[in-house]
């Protein structure tokens, strides 16, 4: 997920800051763009739930969010024997 987040050092830090308070699953790393970026690591019994969650964990904490990429790589697939 990218954060519509451009500020000076500080403002940045306590943003990220904000972000591992409130996700422990969150990963946030900066961009050539000048923008935040935020991956998750999120447990849920579906995606639809994870993105949703996360979105609103990054919203409760001021973030805005501009795009969303799924990585089709790091999702696991859910069958009968990992249930």
């Amino acid at each position: 997920m990218w954060a519509d987040w451009r500020s000076n050092l500080l403002e940045l830090e306590a943003m990220v800051e904000r972000i591992y308070g409130r996700c422990d699953d969150a990963s946030a790393h900066g961009h050539t763009s000048g923008k935040l970026c935020v991956s998750f690591d999120r447990d849920a019994s579906n995606i639809d739930i994870a993105m949703r969650s996360a979105i609103a964990d990054l919203r409760s904490v001021g973030c805005g969010i501009e795009k969303i990429v799924i990585d089709t790589n790091e999702l696991e697939t859910l069958t009968a024997e990992s249930v």
